[in-house]
């Protein structure tokens, strides 16, 4: 409504108003203008191909770069190509072949979205790349969705009654091949589990998401009221945590959460007022679990990058090539420095720390076992990405290597 509202504002000013004649009637900006169209068709393309080759996100440099040829090009077009067609003889000849493109466009959307025009890196030389960056499982347990809220749970039960209750978004949804491995393998001696979790949420309690419309609040005192069942002798809290207060690492963007109290939804950080309130909530909850002799773990955010993203994994030679070659591999030795990760999210992983440390509750930090020290491989040992993006593991790298959620559902044994 806002840019809408003020273009329509400035229109209703007409042409002799200060801004209109001083400065949008300005030489530069009416040049801007008239190549406007041709400059919206071109930025796209430019910007998407770029980035497929750099295979990461474009620095300052590059993307400057990339709006110089944008314009470059939209000149040329406008020259050579859009004033002809709109006010020269070529006008009335351009139309068959104008309506021609845009239904052989159309035929060829059609027939990639079909799936008959694949990709240049695609099956069925890269068959196992493929299969690597689909490698995600949310679930094949029983599950239900309550009517009122319409949010979700997954049971998956096994012969002990005692439950481990995991609560997350989708940073918890990844584990879940490994808890269904775990039951599946120790059905005697691992507990039943319970999965409740909500995509794209801070797992706080009066927080809520500026993202898109959420009930973020609302699930979070759903998710807890399952966690004082007497069948619940465990819980697991998990998330994307740093993505709703501090951002993702190394990448221009940010979650965006405000208090569920806050009408005007101003968005919130870390030091935020509001944001603490919700930690120390947060922290007499699982004091309170903790005190009714349940065991409560806070599983950290698992390391991330852009260099663990599958595209900047792909060899610089093959998305240049004209010629494709047999498999994609990646470097089978790539390993990611998570230094510079774990200096990002420190504030909010020692905050956390202090949290279950005042509460009695223990944390679990998957870096520990995902890494080699701070050094962390980003490539399994066939060449393929161990993550689907640059912050969700695949899933069978979690049912394989994620050992340290074993505790959270193995009873130990006595001697």
């Amino acid at each position: 409504m806002i840019p809408t509202g003020g273009a329509a504002l400035l229109i209703a000013a007409g042409p002799h108003a200060l801004v209109n004649r001083w400065f949008l009637a300005s030489r530069p900006l009416v040049f801007v203008g008239r190549l406007s169209y041709s400059l919206y068709l071109w930025h796209w393309p430019l910007f998407a191909f770029t980035h497929l080759i750099w295979g990461r996100e474009l620095p300052a440099a590059a993307t400057a770069g990339v709006i110089a040829v944008a314009f470059a090009a939209a000149w040329a077009t406008y020259k050579l190509i859009e004033v002809p067609v709109r006010c020269g003889a070529l006008g009335r000849a351009a139309f068959p072949a104008l309506l021609a493109g845009l239904t052989g466009f159309t035929l060829l959307g059609a027939l990639t979205t079909a799936g008959w025009l694949p990709g240049r890196l695609s099956r069925p030389a890269f068959a196992l790349w493929d299969t690597a960056v689909r490698d995600w499982d949310d679930g094949s347990a029983e599950g239900s969705v309550d009517t009122r809220s319409r949010f979700g749970t997954l049971t998956l039960r096994t012969h002990l009654a005692a439950t481990t209750l995991f609560i997350g978004d989708s940073h918890m949804q990844q584990y879940w091949p490994r808890v269904a491995y775990l039951a599946d393998a120790h059905p005697d001696s691992a507990r039943s589990v319970l999965f409740v979790t909500y995509t794209a949420c801070p797992i706080l309690p009066g927080l809520n998401s500026l993202r898109q419309p959420r009930d973020c609040d609302g699930f979070f005192s759903y998710a807890a009221a399952f966690a004082f069942q007497p069948q619940i002798d465990t819980v697991v809290f998990g998330a994307f945590w740093e993505l709703y207060l501090l951002g993702k690492f190394s990448l221009p963007s940010h979650q965006g959460i405000f208090s569920s109290r806050d009408l005007l939804r101003r968005p919130l950080r870390l030091e935020s007022r509001d944001t603490q309130i919700a930690l120390q909530e947060f922290e007499r909850l699982l004091a309170r679990l903790v005190s009714s002799g349940r065991r409560v773990f806070i599983l950290l955010s698992n390391p991330t990058s852009p260099q663990f993203d599958p595209p900047a994994l792909v060899p610089r030679q093959v998305r240049l090539s004209l010629h494709r070659p047999q498999v994609l591999v990646a470097d089978r030795s790539r390993r990611v420095d998570a230094a510079p990760f774990e200096t990002f999210v420190a504030p909010l992983m020692n905050r956390l720390r202090d949290v279950a440390a005042h509460a009695g509750a223990q944390v679990l930090d998957p870096r520990a076992t995902l890494c080699a020290g701070m050094m962390c491989p980003a490539v399994a040992g066939d060449g393929t990405p161990l993550f689907l993006d640059s912050n969700h593991l695949r899933a069978s790298v979690v049912r394989e290597r994620a050992a340290f959620l074993d505790e959270t559902l193995l009873v130990a044994q006595r001697q």
